[in-house]
């Protein structure tokens, strides 16, 4: 038996190229960067994994998983073609426990559309991201100070 679940990654270069170097990514992978990982869950509302035993299994799974990416994600992704379209999926819901990349790719995307409220979004993610551990509480801080100074 095993659990597993999918997650689908977005890329956008503009962000990618204000991360990679400000996060200090080695330069051997700054092309295949992310710019948001979504786990399926962020697309049907609810905690999402796979338990399987054998093959049959492992095919119904993949059933569903078809369907969630024909009813959600493609749509999503049609949708999220551009720079706007990236904040607004990041930063126009509630926030809650985003993963470090989709923080910093909120932010950044915010400051790269020359959001009004871009305090506030910060201030969204802050609270959300509320008792993670330091490291990525200050990568995410030098990420909005770096915004801060750049873009506003």
């Amino acid at each position: 038996m095993f659990r597993f679940t999918f997650y689908v990654c977005i890329r956008f270069d503009a962000v990618e190229d204000i991360l990679n170097p400000l996060l200090a990514r080695s330069k051997e992978y700054w092309g295949v960067s992310r710019s948001v990982t979504l786990n399926l869950d962020f697309f049907v509302g609810e905690n999402l994994s796979f338990m399987v035993h054998n093959l049959r299994e492992i095919e119904t799974a993949f059933v569903e998983v078809e369907k969630i990416l024909q009813r959600k994600v493609f749509p999503m992704l049609d949708e999220c073609n551009d720079l706007p379209a990236l904040e607004r999926l990041l930063n126009n819901k509630i926030i809650v426990r985003p993963l470090e990349s989709e923080a910093n790719a909120g932010v950044v995307a915010a400051a790269l559309c020359h959001k009004n409220d871009f305090t506030e979004i910060v201030s969204r993610h802050r609270y959300a991201m509320n008792g993670y551990i330091e490291p990525i509480r200050l990568r995410f801080e030098m990420v909005v100070s770096h915004l801060t100074k750049t873009f506003f």
